[in-house]
């Protein structure tokens, strides 16, 4: 008996070695950036319980579409998401800085660099879960780090711009075209007449369409919402560039063609679209770059009718993001 019992507690004592390694070796894994927690069931409260409570930064300029300040505000009111998040000004932040983020968010920040830009592809290359919103970057500081299609694509292309999302620096391309899986077209208040877009009332563009209710990111949204926004603060218009690792969440039906500069660019376009930068051993390991066509805290101003604010994005943002 004495000798059964001294065998089933070396079982347990390997069984308990082969958990810590397996333990110690997905701490590697996620702390490196090579796999999401989230890739494994229930590992990222073990994770996080370990490592302490997920960072997070709203990098931000001084112009263009978002209120970092507003959603700095709401992401640590316990009612959303309760968490500190720090706002970062985007010229004093380095790719060293960015990877000291579980959590990167880019938010009212129209004009940027391409050497800025490719810092944040960087970061997602790297592991690190991005957040872009809006127009952020669709102006650039030098004209001459335009990218054209005969540049970017073999054949008989035109010299023409292909976006502000498709650039070069130092001879390179820098595409967060391709890594956002969406092109920028124009802001929906700058198009055309938009009369709706009237300052100091509450503006609605058309109604959203949940494309997956089961993901996290859009998980328990009310069906048959409408995208209302305050003010000239309506959505970017992206077009999706058809990448095999992006996924339409959340989208919007205008009602009819939506035309920028002569361009029929579709009458319904992505609010929120999920792309991975991820991969192990060749294989897809979660999401990690996020695009919001209108910034989410703008969708819980509180200047919005209480059937037209949805609390819900920025808890399922922090939530849905870094804990699946």
């Amino acid at each position: 008996m004495a000798e059964l019992s001294g065998d089933i507690v070396k079982t347990f004592s390997k069984i308990l070695i082969v958990l810590v390694l397996i333990g110690v070796l997905l701490y590697i894994l996620t702390f490196t950036g090579t796999i999401k927690c989230k890739t494994v069931p229930g590992w990222c409260n073990i994770y996080y319980s370990v490592k302490g409570k997920p960072t997070v930064a709203i990098v931000h300029g001084d112009n263009g579409l978002g209120d970092p300040f507003l959603l700095q505000q709401l992401l640590q009111n316990p009612e959303h998401a309760g968490i500190s998040a720090r706002t970062i000004p985007i010229e004093t932040i380095s790719l060293g800085n960015l990877k000291d983020y579980e959590l990167v968010i880019v938010d009212r920040a129209r004009k940027m660099s391409a050497e800025q830009m490719k810092m944040f592809i960087d970061y997602a290359n790297s592991g690190g879960n991005l957040v872009w919103t809006g127009d952020a970057g669709a102006e650039l500081e030098n004209e001459e780090n335009y990218l054209y299609e005969d540049e970017r694509f073999d054949g008989n292309q035109q010299h023409v711009i292909i976006g502000p999302w498709s650039r070069k620096f130092n001879n390179k391309m820098v595409l967060l075209d391709k890594t956002l899986s969406v092109q920028f077209k124009e802001n929906y208040c700058n198009i055309g007449n938009q009369s709706a877009c009237l300052e100091e009332q509450e503006n609605c563009a058309g109604k959203l369409i949940t494309v997956d209710s089961d993901h996290p990111l859009t998980r328990a949204l009310r069906p048959e919402l409408t995208l209302c926004f305050y003010g000239k603060n309506g959505p970017a218009l992206v077009e999706p560039t058809n990448t095999g690792l992006s996924k339409t969440l959340l989208s919007v039906d205008f009602g009819s063609n939506v035309n920028v500069d002569g361009e029929n660019i579709g009458r319904t376009l992505p609010v929120i679209i999920s792309s991975s930068e991820l991969s192990f051993l060749g294989l897809n390991v979660g999401e990690n770059v996020f695009y919001y066509a209108i910034p989410p805290e703008l969708l819980s101003d509180s200047r919005l009718s209480d059937e037209h604010r949805y609390d819900s994005i920025l808890g399922n943002l922090y939530f849905g993001i870094l804990f699946g």
